[in-house]
């Protein structure tokens, strides 16, 4: 397709200043500083080359030029440089001095309506940069096209290399990788010691590593570091999910468990007096605490309906704004384009505040990142804070969770004014913001899904849009205005931890007043309103189960490759009184049971199976249905890991809840895959089960499964021909 160019690429190079003699010739000498400039800026220069053919220009009445997305080509003229391009391209290997005059040459000569030198080529080639200008792109920019010609698609490969866990390349640092592979040799030899080594090393590295972290407590654990073990294995599930192996006795924790105890006796004393916000705000810290120690809670996981005095609030930017490098920042632009207003307002693409309203141009060229300096734990917070844009048109990225240039998890917001409408010296008014949501982790780009974004249209025209961020462990909802929008989970189940910080990457924004609301306190306490989980196994809090897919399920462990659950419902009841039908519950859970080990034993499925049984039934009951579920598994699953399900005691007790027409779970069994995360990438009534595993359910168990890295044998690659080639060639030598 000649015509096929990648706009959004076009705009990123001009606004790089690739189009300006000295950057020109910088991209055309051989030896340029940064190879990863010719992605971009070369890829542009050749779409110039190949393509551009002469455009009229068209004066209005006074005798002035007409407005440039006016122009249009000339007719019947054809590429001015393509019938010479090949001849330059030929001889691209030569030295910088001859590569120039060989361009000029070619390209600058002054004939067939060629540019008389490189200074004119230079804003010839400019023109065409800025013709594609996203607000008001030039009229001739209709001959050419983004679109491709639909092929089929082909099958996902679902093994790695081809299909990795990394995040997106960029300039490797020392141990990038290796550090964690090197762990995994070292583990899988059984140099344990040496191995937990290793992954350390990667963790400080990198940051936080789902893969690395699992593997890390069975090497201290073998390595005979108990308690090291122990805190990893916590640090896992902490705040979110439960204590799953009691603390080793050599970690005694002396003050941190006075700690406790104070915290114990001051919500006791607080409740007996009614003082109910203290009280509640005592209990909730007392139970995160407990949470990570493995200690009784004293909260009764029955959701309260407190005021929300107990949320912590403080600026985004602790107690300073620091600027820092960010991927997709890579052109050495001027420091310092932000500053910091009086009023607690971020400006970022601009050096300083506006003296007044004045008179609003397009994107300007510099972009930058600031992060503020106090660094948001892992839990659940929420982020708030008014974007204006204040140029017509702007890109820029809120960022969660920075860790380096190159770990973060990053929300796009961009939108343009038209400058045809209204007023130009007033604010430019929006009618559309995009937006978009990523971790720049390789795999999200094939995951359905898995990197959210939309164009939404607002609903009256502003410079300004509300943008809220809650962050619950490892995911991310965004809201717009009040409007939720997306969320982006983590792809290993990390939780977002890091600094907070905001962008541009062409134009400017006004960051107003951004402030952290800390939730820990409401999460614990289940205060109602935070939707971030779908289903909380612990307390009972869910949404209607067919609305779970995409949405957080609390209180399961998290598992680097994923589990499959199957959930098996309390029979409905209309009374309290009337009793529990434990036999039915026995039936169904042994039929759905059955039906996942048929489906088990014809795929190969590597995950571990939870199975969530009725909390109300009779202990003893559910204790021998247990034990006859597990024997099953055990004898018709001898070497899988779902041959050792886990059991998980639901709350739902077959009595509709108040708010809901029905049970949740609509008195069905399902079938649940929980990612790394704890999300609900496939949740469906079990009739899925039909002897094999739904497709969707089958592609989520093999999208997950090398997460982990589990043992399964793989087909191994013949070597015959290459070796059938190299005894000819010795055959061939010896004569």
């Amino acid at each position: 397709m000649p015509n096929h160019v990648n706009k959004g690429t076009l705009r990123s190079v001009y606004g790089a200043g690739w189009s300006r003699e000295n950057k020109l010739r910088e991209l055309l000498i051989p030896d340029l500083e940064d190879y990863r400039a010719n992605y971009s800026a070369g890829y542009a220069l050749y779409v110039f080359l190949n393509t551009w053919v002469p455009v009229v220009d068209e004066l209005d009445e006074d005798g002035k030029p007409l407005p440039e997305h006016l122009a249009e080509v000339v007719p019947g003229a054809g590429p001015l440089f393509q019938a010479r391009l090949n001849s330059f391209m030929s001889n691209a290997g030569r030295g910088a001095g001859d590569r120039m005059a060989q361009f000029e040459g070619l390209f600058c000569d002054g004939r067939d309506g060629r540019p008389e030198d490189f200074a004119t080529f230079c804003r010839t080639y400019a023109r065409f940069l800025r013709g594609f200008n996203a607000m008001n792109p030039a009229a001739w920019t209709d001959r050419y096209t983004s679109q491709v010609p639909g092929v089929a698609s082909s099958p996902l490969i679902y093994d790695e290399p081809t299909w990795v866990w990394s995040r997106n390349r960029t300039e490797p640092y020392f141990g990038d990788a290796q550090a964690e592979e090197a762990g995994m040799l070292l583990d899988r030899e059984g140099q344990r010691k040496d191995a937990a080594l290793a992954f350390l090393w990667a963790m400080q590295l990198e940051g936080r590593l789902g893969v690395a972290e699992e593997r890390l407590v069975g090497a201290l654990e073998a390595s005979g570091a108990s308690a090291g073990a122990w805190a990893i294995a916590q640090q896992r599930v902490f705040p979110l999910h439960a204590v799953q192996t009691d603390r080793p006795r050599a970690l005694s924790l002396k003050r941190t468990m006075k700690l406790l105890a104070t915290l114990e006796v001051a919500a006791t004393s607080h409740k007996e007096h009614e003082w109910r916000q203290s009280a509640a705000r005592f209990t909730a810290d007392h139970d995160r605490l407990a949470r990570w120690l493995g200690e009784p809670e004293l909260l009764d996981h029955a959701p309260t309906n407190e005021a929300t005095a107990w949320r912590s609030v403080h600026p985004v930017e602790g107690s300073a704004w620091v600027e820092e490098e960010l991927v997709g920042h890579d052109d050495p632009f001027p420091t310092g384009n932000w500053f910091f207003a009086a009023d607690g307002d971020l400006g970022v693409g601009r050096r300083k505040a506006r003296s007044g309203t004045g008179r609003f141009g397009g994107a300007n060229r510099g972009a930058v990142f600031v992060r503020g300096s106090h660094y948001e734990l892992p839990g659940t917070y929420l982020l708030k804070t008014r974007v204006r844009f204040t140029t017509t048109y702007a890109s820029g990225q809120v960022i969660l969770g920075w860790g380096r240039r190159d770990r973060a998890v990053t929300i796009g917001i961009s939108g343009a004014a038209s400058t045809l409408e209204g007023n130009r010296d007033e604010e430019p008014k929006l009618r559309h913001v995009s937006w978009s949501m990523t971790g720049g982790f390789e795999r999200d780009h094939s995951l359905q899904g898995a990197e959210p974004s939309a164009k939404i249209k607002l609903l009256q025209p502003s410079s300004a849009i509300e943008v809220e961020l809650l962050v619950d462990g490892a995911s991310a909802s965004l809201y717009i205005n009040g409007e939720r929008q997306g969320t982006y989970h983590m792809t290993d189940g990390t939780p977002i931890e890091g600094y907070i910080g905001f962008s541009s990457s062409a134009g400017a924004f006004r960051i107003e007043h951004p402030v952290v609301e800390r939730l820990d306190r409401p999460r614990m306490l289940l205060v109602p309103g935070l939707d971030s989980a779908g289903l909380d196994i612990t307390s009972g809090r869910t949404l209607v189960f067919s609305e779970l897919e995409g949405r957080l399920v609390a209180g399961i462990p998290p598992r680097t490759q994923g589990t499959l659950m199957l959930w098996v419902p309390c029979p409905r009841r209309y009374d309290p009184s009337e009793p529990i039908d434990s036999h039915t519950i026995k039936r169904r859970a042994l039929v759905v049971c059955r039906s996942l080990i048929k489906s088990a034993l014809r795929s190969d499925m590597t995950q571990e199976v939870i199975v969530s049984l009725p909390g109300a039934m009779e202990a003893s009951d559910l204790d021998a249905l247990e034990a006859l579920i597990a024997a099953e598994f055990a004898e018709a699953l001898t070497g899988q890991a779902a041959a050792r399900p886990t059991f998980m005691r639901h709350p739902f007790d077959g009595l509709v809840p108040k708010g809901f027409e029905d049970t949740p779970d609509l008195g069905k069994r399902w079938v649940f895959f929980l990612d790394a995360a704890g999300v609900a990438r496939f949740a469906r009534p079990a009739y899925v089960l039909g002897g094999s595993f739904d497709p969707d359910l089958n592609h989520w168990l093999r999208v997950y499964r090398d997460n982990g890295r589990p043992p399964r044998d793989l087909p191994q690659p013949s070597r015959a021909e290459e070796e059938l080639e190299e005894e000819l060639e010795g055959d061939s030598d010896a004569d």
